[in-house]
């Protein structure tokens, strides 16, 4: 019987693990809101490829594995079949 509470109990820890967040999903969208600011607040600023203040390796490394990740399974896209004229 004590197993079986302690075999439950890590189960439910576990399920309950896979609800945490990263910080991937709680900060996605940041740099792009911050860039928006920055061109309201002075749309002639020069622009900078520096990474955005306050972002570790760790986030950094997730967002680029998360891009290019999603790059690889999109799907390519086909242009329309364009038929003139008639088909016998």
């Amino acid at each position: 019987m004590r197993m079986t509470v302690l075999f439950a109990l890590a189960a439910g820890l576990v399920l309950l693990g896979g609800c945490t967040h990263s910080r991937v999903d709680a900060e996605w969208g940041e740099a792009y809101r911050a860039t928006g600011r920055s061109q309201i607040a002075d749309p002639s600023a020069p622009r900078t490829l520096a990474a955005p203040e306050g972002t570790d390796a760790v986030t950094a490394e997730l967002v680029a594995e998360r891009y290019y990740t999603g790059q690889r399974t999109q799907e390519t896209r086909r242009a329309p079949a364009v038929v003139i004229g008639e088909l016998e």
